[in-house]
């Protein structure tokens, strides 16, 4: 019987960085990423097999294992820095609300030393595949070395996000109870990400759908920011 397959184009912005990105990542975790089972460096495409898992599942079990799986993911490859002029870090500390320009840059300074090493660039729900016995992580294509808290912030905030729109129902604390039984944070460390994955929702107006107004969800994310003893 043939082989099932799904190939990927790489077109557009930094196609070709994109495309080493998704081989490299394979190369370092191969468990974790369905297999490749064809490249063309020319037209810059990847065959992967093809996955069919869930990418709807929310179980205490499956987010304890997205949670561990990143953690290997962070681990694999990390050093102590210094925040460095970036993209993201400039997205956060270009807002016009003066409140939360303030925030951001009081809990960099909370966290002198971030903590960089590989990081997925994507890893939100849509991107993480639930099978019987194991998850598999697609879309690759951002992967390279960053602060860790990146990760971790786009899960968390696009996990509620979700879950402001009844989309999705569990607690993140078995996602942060995996996380944190395999890759140590601070409580500071752990505040920032759990803020930046706010502030990440509400800096993304595509994130608005007609039922919920941007207001209320900015609302909903500053009061469970300052709810800074809770891990959501």
């Amino acid at each position: 019987m043939k082989e099932r397959s799904f190939t990927k184009q790489f077109r557009g912005d930094r196609a070709e960085k994109r495309y080493q990105n998704e081989l490299d990542a394979h190369l370092l975790f191969p468990d974790l990423i369905p297999a490749v089972l064809s490249t063309d460096e020319e037209l810059l495409e990847i065959t992967f097999e093809h996955i069919s898992g869930d990418s709807t599942e929310c179980s205490n079990e499956f987010l304890f294992a997205v949670g561990t799986a990143l953690a290997n993911i962070h681990k694999s490859h990390q050093s102590f820095s210094e925040w460095k002029n970036s993209n993201l870090i400039e997205r956060y500390k270009s807002f016009s609300d003066k409140y939360l320009v303030e925030l951001v840059d009081h809990l960099l300074d909370d966290v002198p030393k971030p903590l960089y090493g590989f990081t997925h660039g994507d890893y939100r729900r849509r991107n993480i595949l639930a099978l019987p016995d194991t998850i598999k992580v697609v879309d690759w294509e951002f992967f390279g070395i960053n602060f860790v808290y990146w990760d971790l912030a786009i899960f968390a905030g696009d996990y509620v996000h979700q879950k402001f729109h009844n989309l999705q129902t569990n607690s993140l604390k078995p996602f942060w109870e995996g996380y944190l039984a395999g890759n140590e944070l601070t409580k500071e460390e752990l505040i920032l990400c759990k803020t930046l994955g706010g502030l990440d929702i509400i800096a993304d107006p595509s994130c608005y759908n007609q039922e919920k107004s941007p207001q209320n969800q900015k609302n909903y994310f500053l009061t469970l920011m300052r709810q800074k003893n809770s891990i959501y």
